[in-house]
């Protein structure tokens, strides 16, 4: 069976000509490993109804980060993994978001589409998926990762609702009278190449890389 690690690397960008990558592994001595137990990567649960992900393999590139912030000292890592399905032409995705560095699973939750790409903004905690919904391309709000000041516990605030999702790419009518006034998909039939995105966090907007036949 596969097994899932969370394998966190500080990038130490003092010098942005040689940052210094250092892993939790390089801070101990080999001598020391196996009086330290913490140092291997921690393991992350996808619980029993993922076997599809444990027992085959699926190319898949669609992780996201939420960075450190003054209140979140170590941030949020976020991924798919294909669901349990009748059939591999049928694989929807299930997202997790994993807490750094322990590892442990804040919020997992089921998709009706297989996800290509995931964006996530470090200023405001949105995160953003696309993917091929009933034969349409889409881009869709799917959480919030926030920390709750009361709690401190990094937490995820699910919005995706599958019988009405938040969808974003819109393109709004421009006339009051014709044609063109009715709101569509920006791009329906577009061919996204899948986890080649990035996200400006300022001003919260997202990039992502397509082709046209």
């Amino acid at each position: 069976q596969w097994v899932y690690y969370l394998f966190t690397i500080d990038i130490n960008g003092t010098n942005p000509r040689y940052p210094n990558l250092t892993s939790m592994e390089d801070k101990y001595r080999p001598e020391q490993i196996f009086k330290l137990p913490t140092a291997f990567p921690p393991e992350i649960d996808l619980g029993m109804g993922d076997l599809l992900a444990k027992n085959v393999t699926i190319f898949s590139s669609t992780t996201a980060i939420i960075g450190r912030s003054p209140v979140d000292k170590d941030g949020t890592f976020i991924f798919t993994v294909p669901q349990n399905v009748p059939a591999l032409n049928k694989v929807k995705s299930r997202i997790y978001f994993v807490s750094i560095p322990d590892g442990a699973v804040i919020l997992d939750r089921a998709l009706d589409f297989a996800c290509l790409s995931l964006s996530a903004n470090e200023k405001f905690g949105d995160v953003t998926a696309v993917g091929n919904r009933f034969g349409e391309m889409q881009v869709s709000n799917i959480a919030v990762v926030y920390f709750d000041m009361a709690e401190s516990i990094k937490k995820v605030r699910w919005v995706y609702n599958q019988g009405r999702p938040e969808q974003l790419a819109l393109q709004f009518p421009t006339d009051i009278i014709g044609a063109n006034n009715f709101t569509r998909n920006w791009f329906p039939n577009m061919w996204v190449h899948p986890g080649l995105a990035a996200s400006e966090h300022l001003y919260n907007k997202s990039f992502l890389m397509y082709r046209e036949y």
